[in-house]
């Protein structure tokens, strides 16, 4: 979309990739208030790493995207 489509929709890829954002961070919060009632220690460490992993991967992705929507406007 951003390479090929309707350049005046520029904006609403910035506003949709905020949004994802805000979801991602939603659900993360959901599964560490979750894991405060998990006992396997070795298993909680996993999750939260994973977390992290999949925290940073997107806001690379999120900077990216937002990078090509700022310097297209």
């Amino acid at each position: 979309i951003l390479a090929n489509g309707n350049q005046n929709a520029i904006t609403d890829i910035g506003v949709g990739t905020m949004l994802l954002m805000v979801g991602l961070e939603g659900g993360i919060l959901n599964v560490k208030v979750n894991l405060t009632s998990i006992e396997d220690a070795a298993y909680v460490e996993k999750i939260t790493k994973e977390i992290y992993e999949i925290k940073a991967v997107a806001e690379k992705e999120k900077e990216r995207i937002m990078g090509i929507v700022n310097s297209a406007l």
